[in-house]
């Protein structure tokens, strides 16, 4: 499990991190614990998917939690958020940004505990969203999604055993839906393929698994070609993480 804390007090940071090794220890899962100690510092170094539990001080220097939560959720709708404060006064406003948790201190080591056990047990779950064809809404993993075109001001979700769903709504809105999953390629305007699917890509065309081709923007290609081979990259990381 990947955490990072995001707090500028270096002693609360050392408890942190000895409750986490001590969860790790009794149940068996590996614990990688990054520290920040300023929203800035954080934010320099944040990308989509890079961790699986974030916590958050929300009183800090020049930006508080709240603003970094905010800029999080710009890139990454998915990562689990957990506030730490000693105070409740911004609950609501933290629970607006999607928060996992809220914990206020001094920690309470059962509840701290049972949040990382719930995180874990969930950590293996895909995401999903649900997506409107006709007048029936259907909850759709990512993982089955195979590609997204534009039709007029509609969407042809194509999923993994031939189904296609005609969503109305744009391909940014598909892509704020999705928290900007990288694996969503854009080829082309009005085009995203998942990079999973991906069996070929060349500087002209992408062809998925299923044979499917999509021609590729020609003056984007390089950086088409160098998104895919970042996100396989990323991937085989995170997969070597999970599986320590």
């Amino acid at each position: 499990m990947r955490i990072a804390l995001v707090d500028d007090d270096r002693g609360f940071q050392r408890s942190v991190q000895a409750l986490c090794q001590e969860f790790g220890a009794r149940h068996c899962v590996h614990m990688e614990t990054d520290f920040f100690s300023s929203g800035e510092e954080f934010l320099q170094h944040f990308t989509h998917g890079s961790y699986d539990l974030i916590f958050m001080d929300i009183y800090m220097g020049e930006m508080d939690g709240i603003a970094v939560a905010s800029q999080i959720r710009r890139t990454d709708r998915w990562v689990k958020l957990v506030f730490l404060t000693s105070s409740s006064d911004f609950m609501p406003e933290a629970f607006s940004f999607h928060a996992f948790e809220y914990l206020t201190k001094p920690l309470d080591k059962d509840r701290f505990f049972q949040v990382l056990a719930d995180v874990h047990l969930m950590d293996d779950a895909p995401p999903f969203v649900n997506l409107t064809s006709g007048r029936q809404t259907h909850s759709v993993f990512l993982d089955d999604i195979l590609s997204v075109v534009t039709d007029a001001h509609y969407l042809e979700v194509k999923l993994k055993g031939g189904t296609t769903l005609r969503c109305r709504m744009t391909v940014s809105a598909f892509q704020t839906l999705v928290g900007n999953d990288p694996r969503f390629l854009c080829v082309n305007k009005g085009v995203l393929v998942n990079a999973d699917y991906v069996a070929e890509m060349s500087k002209d065309q992408c062809v998925l698994q299923d044979q499917s081709a999509f021609p590729v923007k020609v003056r984007q290609s390089q950086k088409i070609v160098d998104q895919l081979r970042a996100y396989n990259f990323e991937k085989i990381r995170s997969q070597q993480r999970h599986s320590r």
